[in-house]
């Protein structure tokens, strides 16, 4: 595989051979050429708005994977388009759409050994910048990602409430920069990364569409003392990167990048969500006089 591509055509066509679309994406055996291929799904997208759920996940599987052929570089605008209209096709907004639908594409994508954790961030940042209704589907992208570094029980893919990321991090980094090999820098920096999109995408952008259509608020607010909490936690790792500068191009940009993030949390977020302590009952021993015969 290039390194500069996060999935490879020879992937693409194994899937498609096995899948729904097995009879209508023949384009894909017949040239190589990615802008031909994809005026060749284009076609494909005009005959789908009358499909059922069944075969439109299978079409925005091949549309993604035919994103990530492209790797790492700003996609064309007919590339763009294209994952446009085909969310434009789907429900993207019900819960349990959303669910199923990212639920299918990471099961499909696992079968061609395209679903790593690297391949779910910059996919889920391209929906979300290709059409506003990807923006459930990337959300959830993202928290598959998060999951999956930190061992999260995700069986429902769905928006989560910042406590459980919060708690799960703790007050402060629990390992030490110096005990980590390359591998475990680069997830490291994949994890701040990914909970830099989450905070950005969730809490610095308007969701009022969302809301509307049913999403709780709790999805859209932070407990102060979980802010308070995540940027302990990102302290810490920048005190080990002062005392070694050496960390700094692994992980120090996003980590700086995620103190910056739940700063303006902070300001620009004034209803923040204050957590009282409730008061403790005083627990008064009551004589019942089971000792009295009757």
């Amino acid at each position: 595989m290039n390194c500069n591509q996060f999935c490879t055509l020879e992937q693409l066509r194994a899937w498609v051979e096995c899948s729904p679309l097995a009879h209508k994406c023949l384009i894909i055996y017949m040239t190589n050429d990615l802008d031909q291929i994809i005026n060749g799904f284009e076609s494909v997208r005009k005959t789908a708005r009358n499909w059922d759920e069944e075969m439109q996940r299978p079409l925005l599987v091949a549309v993604c994977m035919l994103f990530l052929i492209h790797g790492p570089v700003e996609p064309q605008k007919n590339m763009r388009s294209l994952i446009f209209r085909v969310l434009g096709l789907m429900d993207t907004k019900d819960p349990m759409s959303v669910h199923g639908h990212v639920e299918y594409l990471l099961d499909e994508l696992h079968k061609v050994g395209a679903d790593m954790e690297t391949n779910q961030l910059y996919l889920a940042l391209g929906l979300v910048r290709a059409n506003v209704r990807g923006l459930p589907l990337g959300v959830c992208l993202l928290w598959s990602v998060i999951g999956q570094i930190l061992s999260l029980d995700i069986t429902m893919h769905r928006y989560r409430e910042f406590k459980e990321l919060a708690q799960t991090l703790g007050p402060v980094a629990r390992f030490s920069l110096s005990e980590m090999d390359a591998n475990q820098l680069s997830e490291l920096n994949l994890l701040l990364e990914t909970v830099n999109r989450v905070l950005e995408l969730v809490m610095l952008t308007n969701n009022e569409e969302l809301k509307q259509a049913g999403y709780p608020d709790h999805f859209f607010q932070m407990r102060r003392i979980d802010v308070e909490s995540m940027l302990n936690w990102a302290t810490t790792i920048l005190y080990q990167i002062h005392i070694n500068g050496r960390w700094f191009a692994q992980v120090g940009a996003q980590v700086t990048t995620m103190v910056s993030i739940l700063n303006r949390i902070k300001v620009e977020i004034p209803e923040l969500i204050e957590v009282v302590e409730q008061p403790k009952i005083l627990q008064v021993t009551v004589d019942t006089y089971s000792d009295l015969e009757d």
